[in-house]
């Protein structure tokens, strides 16, 4: 298509830069001027993409490419809107019988591609209509009809023709169509409908066995159009209906396509595929599809050259493919019996009777061989076969299966004793014995162990075995307490042996903390401990842990350490915080503890044995100062090292005890942050500060937020949901980059742990905290987002107030999870629309409820309990969100839990626009969502939900049907809500949390 000039149009037709340069300078312009005076232009933009320079600094809506639309025939004419970036807008109508459409970039090239189809839009009061297609609509839209109009259509056509499974929706049977608009005594701005007429018209639905999947090819391929407006069509769609995703290119037309070339695969086991010719020259096409089953399952014969191997549900790690089966034959040598071991993971659905989803063990070769188990629920321990066969079937019957599971599958030794002297004599029968094993392992506490596997072949010659047994002096680990030490993994620097595990114990005097080196590595135990007051630095001067056998973990992008590793505690304890976990041939770089005590590992796995490494550790000073507060009701400055000089140091470890005595409640302000941001967005892997609430010991590293345990995939009962709140369950609090005026309000005695990384591209200054102990319920809140929660216990006060206040020109929207009221029901709960009692009262809560949505409309909110009783206060839960959209209008909430509703909810909704909600839960979960209650009324066509991915991809839209509960494949999901003045329903609401992976 050429840049620019003007189109006279009788019926339809498109517009588009496809034809121009990727990089394209300069400006086009169209006009598209209806043939009739009485018609209008009607507009609808089909793809948007303008980019452009993100970096130019501007007011601008869009920086630099736009694409520009305006009511009447030039460039002076009213503009209409200016479009950029990915989102198309709703369809345009002219007000006369000319559009003008204008393409170009503020500076530098267009970047980016448009696409959009015109149609003369007749809007005379009825008539004989006979062309191919087109448009009618309401005398004088989009402005109001007159009063008392009456108008008739008649739509003629030759008959048309359908095949397929089922006759499409909105066609009409006998080849005319009668329409009729009239009106009483009002007005409004009418109607707009677009009609075509079908000459052939086929749908058919594939669907191939549960858990399977379908590759399609396209075999022959003639579909034409007259003007390349693909009116003529094949469509495919990755599902069972016609509102699936596309497959592939997903619409066809023309005589050839690249993806005839090459297969395309479905997703799930459905395919809809969709016919479409509105002409009636000769057109064809033919397809074949085939069922693809789950690449899973294995025979192996184990010998002692392959005496194990690894089992693992589809996709492991990942979620197994939904309605799969997998079938392992195992066997091994005459007179040998296999063991089962389920390792990592075991994860399924956990029913009595296991018909969802199971693992099923079975004593022999073969689906008929006696049935060993079938499990479900609890990890199973190990299972041993009575003969050399082994056959395990896994089965999931769900569109949604849990984590899956891993198993390890071995050739069974014999024997166990454990004692520090005996005799191990084998069975003098006709087979050769071999010793394969022997190992000493050290752990905590010092217990000394020989391992001793004996395994026989059927050979001719009588041979036995006699071993005798006692302990002897430690091969690995030590207890160190000397301000300078070197040691080393056993054998070095000729090699530890594999299977090897060994303890250390480094003690220095209290408040010193412990740096290690390490030298080379093995499987072992080390405490070290340092005086009071010092820290310990840790250089590890030689290293080689050796990588899993066969694995390149590297080249697969494996970034932990499952085979042999080494392992760095800020503690003693095994769940102390981790500072870092260690393998492959680079040295780690220099840690530093922040305290006196550090615990060190090194595990192997009985693979592959290594040089193994050597550390240097020593005892110093602590940089951090103070690092143990007893919280009052004075405010206390927490400031990390360097701050007031501007720069935080490199490879800083701290540490900060915060413990109270008069009141359970700590509120900690985060005045300033300046840190390091992570790799990549919601990971901090760099700097990080972490708060951890409610710490029972003082050398316990609590675990992440409060989730869903593993076997409750129910959403929360509103009423009984959040205990969590009584219980006060150990929560953290994961920090980094740049922020100021941060309240965090923790419960009991709490932890903050302050590290940076060895290395930065520009310094950071650090971070200054203030801490003090509160009481009752009395808070504040500045945060953009977030959850409050207050306990009945907590305000059972005279007072007891929370303001929420963010910046100016923007808006809060809270929702309350429930609600709960004393039972004399003289107290009640004020939201006020402002920072004091005197402002606008929003609403009042007197009764113990739950789902409750309040939208401000300004950037303060006041929640205020008002009255007293002896015994009990309010408590409730909520969340809350912020906008600058508009009153309610979308927001960014980030919780492992949370509730969101349309704007004004439960009154209607009428504004031309679109909100946006980004819903995020912890790293470490799946995004989980329902929708409550869903109305949007009766047009669907322009009131509309959209749930979209991390990646910007529309994967479902919801009008008239309430959405089903949808599982993230990661912790976020975006909520758009797409609405007209025509708006008429109720609206929705929405309730996410996180689930474990």
């Amino acid at each position: 298509m050429t840049c620019g000039g003007t189109i006279t149009v009788q019926n339809d037709g498109l517009l588009s830069n496809d034809d121009m340069p990727t990089h394209f300078n300069g400006n086009c312009s169209w006009t598209i001027v209806a043939k009739q005076l009485d018609q209008k232009i009607s507009l609808t933009i089909t793809h948007l993409s303008l980019l452009g320079n993100n970096s130019i600094e501007t007011n601008r809506h869009c920086p630099s490419s736009f694409l520009r639309v305006r009511d009447g025939n030039d460039e002076s004419a009213s503009l209409i809107n200016e479009f950029c970036g990915h989102k198309v807008p709703p369809m345009i109508v002219s007000r006369g019988n000319t559009i003008t459409v204008e393409l170009g970039s503020y500076s530098g090239p267009i970047v980016g591609k448009f696409s959009a189809h015109y149609s003369a839009l007749s809007t005379a009061c009825g008539g004989s209509l006979t062309s191919e297609e087109g448009s009618i609509a309401s005398p004088n839209y989009p402005d109001s009809y007159p009063t008392t109009s009456s108008c008739e259509w008649i739509v003629s056509t030759s008959p048309g023709v359908f095949c397929g499974d089922d006759r499409p929706l909105n066609t009409t049977v006998a080849s005319q169509l009668f329409i009729k608009f009239r009106d009483g005594e009002g007005t409004g701005r009418g109607f707009i409908a677009h009609y075509g007429f079908i000459h052939v018209h086929c749908e058919w639905a594939v669907k191939a066995r549960p858990g399977r999947t379908l590759n399609v090819r396209i075999l022959d391929f003639n579909i034409t159009n007259g003007n390349n407006d693909c009116q003529n069509h094949l469509t495919l769609r990755n599902g069972e209906s016609i509102e699936s995703p596309l497959l592939g290119q997903g619409k066809f037309c023309g005589y050839s396509h690249e993806d005839r070339v090459s297969t395309l695969k479905s997703s799930s086991n459905a395919l809809y595929i969709v016919y479409h010719l509105v002409r009636s020259q000769y057109q064809a096409f033919s397809l074949h599809y085939e069922e693809q089953g789950v690449e899973c399952g294995l025979t192996s014969e184990l010998d002692s050259n392959n005496p194990w191997e690894v089992i693992n549900s589809p996709n492991y790690p990942s979620i197994p493919t939904p309605f799969s089966e997998c079938e392992w034959k195992f066997s091994a040598p005459p007179g040998e019996i296999l063991k089962i071991d389920f390792i990592d993971r075991f994860d399924l659905a956990r029913k009595e009777d296991c018909d969802d989803e199971f693992v099923e063990i079975r004593d022999g070769a073969s689906k008929i061989s006696p049935l060993k188990g079938l499990f479900c629920r609890e990890k199973p321990s190990t299972v041993k076969t009575s003969g050399n066969y082994v056959y395990i079937k896994y089965v999931t019957q769900l569109a949604e299966p849990r984590n899956g599971f891993r198993a390890n599958i071995s050739i069974d030794v014999c024997g166990h004793i454990r004692a520090d002297k005996g005799e191990i004599t084998s069975p003098a029968v006709e087979r050769e014995a071999k010793l394969r094993e022997v190992v000493s392992k050290r752990g905590l506490p010092l217990v000394n162990q020989l391992c001793v596997e004996y395994h026989a072949r059927n050979y001719k010659n009588n041979t036995s075995l006699k071993l005798l047994a006692s302990t002897t002096d430690q091969l690995c680990g030590d207890i160190l307490s000397n301000y300078e030490s070197v040691f080393a993994s056993p054998n070095y620097p000729n090699g530890y042996s594999a299977n090897q595990e060994c303890t250390w114990d480094i003690i220095a005097e209290k408040g010193n903390r412990i740096m290690l080196n390490f030298i080379e590595f093995l499987d072992c135990h080390w405490i070290v401990s340092a005086p009071q007051g010092k820290v310990i630095q840790v250089d590890f001067t030689n290293f080689h842990i050796a990588p899993c056998r066969n694995v390149n973990q590297t080249a697969l992008g494996i970034s932990k350490c499952d085979c042999d590793f080494v392992e760095i505690r800020d503690g003693i304890n095994p769940n102390s915080l981790l500072i870092g976990t260690y393998c492959g041939h680079d040295r780690p770089p220099t840690l530093s503890s922040s305290r006196n005590l550090v615990g060190i590992r090194l595990s192997t796995d009985g693979e592959i044995g290594s040089s193994g490494f050597t550390i240097s550790f020593s005892i110093r000073d602590s940089p951090c100062g103070r690092n143990n507060y007893e919280v009052t009701g004075n405010s206390q400055i927490i400031k990390s090292p360097g701050y007031d000089g501007g720069a935080i140091p490199r490879g800083l470890h701290c540490s900060y005890y915060l413990s109270q005595q008069d009141n359970p409640f700590i509120h900690l302000r985060i005045n300033n942050m300046d840190l390091q941001n992570g790799s990549l967005f919601n990971v901090c892997d760099k700097d990080v500060l972490i708060v951890t609430e409610n710490m029972h010991s003082e050398n316990t590293t609590l675990g992440t937020d409060l989730i869903l345990r593993s076997d409750n995939n129910e959403f929360f009962d509103t009423n009984y949901a959040y205990y969590d709140i009584l219980l006060h369950a150990p929560q953290q609090i994961v920090l980094c980059g740049i922020r100021k005026s941060v309240d965090i309000y923790l419960t009991g005695n709490s932890k903050i742990n302050l590290i940076t990384a060895p290395e930065s591209e520009k310094s950071h200054r650090g971070v200054e905290m203030e801490i003090s102990s509160i009481s009752g319920c009395s808070r504040n809140y500045t945060e953009p987002q977030g959850r409050i929660q207050v306990t009945q216990t907590e305000s059972n006060s005279e007072k007891c107030s929370i303001l929420i206040s963010v910046p100016e020109n923007i808006t809060i929207s809270l929702y309350f999870i429930y609600v709960t009221m004393p039972w004399d029901g003289t107290s009640n709960l004020q939201i006020f629309d402002g920072d004091t009692t005197t402002a606008t009262l929003l609403t009042t809560i007197s009764e113990s409820n739950s789902d409750i949505a309040v939208f401000s409309t300004g950037s303060k909110v006041l929640i205020w309990k008002n009255g007293t009783y002896s015994g009990w206060g309010i408590g409730f839960d909520m969340n809350y969100y912020t906008s600058d959209k508009g009153r309610g209008c979308g927001g960014r909430l980030h919780n492992i839990v949370g509730n969101v509703a349309s704007p004004l909810y439960p009154n209607t909704y009428r504004h031309v626009g679109t909100c946006e909600w980004e819903l995020e839960t912890p790293a470490v979960t799946r995004l989980r969502l329902q929708f409550k209650v869903f109305d949007l009324g009766a047009s669907c066509e322009q009131n509309y939900v959209q749930l979209v991915d991390r990646g910007g991809n529309v994967f479902s839209t919801y009008c008239a049907e309430t959405p089903a509960i949808y599982t993230s494949s990661d912790n976020y999901v975006k909520i758009v809500f797409t609405t007209t003045m025509n708006n008429a329903g109720s609206g929705w609401t929405a309730q996410f949390l996180g689930v474990t992976l």
